[in-house]
């Protein structure tokens, strides 16, 4: 999640804002890695997300991105792909669905 606000910043605010947002995002975390967390069963999974929140942030490790089906993927054998899609309607060729692409 602290990837996600990472990114949000960058996109919407200027760049004195994101750094200053980066800022307090790594500190935020500092302070959930630091404190106790409980003792035993009743230990808290905070403190080792916030640790991993910090290495995102610092620069340490990659973000965790979850891979979902709903991603596009690349057009498989048979399909047009979207740039044969769009010179055909640019030309007023029209596309039939199936149809081969023109050599």
């Amino acid at each position: 999640m602290a990837y996600a606000r990472l990114q949000y910043a960058r996109k919407h605010f200027p760049r004195p804002r994101t750094a200053a947002h980066h800022a307090i995002l790594v500190l935020h975390h500092a302070v959930r890695a630091a404190l106790p967390q409980g003792v035993g069963p009743m230990r808290s999974s905070s403190a080792s997300a916030a640790v991993l929140a910090l290495r995102v942030l610092l620069g340490r490790s990659d973000p965790r991105v979850r891979v979902t089906s709903r991603r596009l993927s690349l057009p498989s054998a048979g399909r047009q792909p979207v740039a044969s899609l769009a010179a055909g309607l640019a030309d007023g060729r029209g596309v039939r669905a199936g149809a081969e692409d023109p050599k």
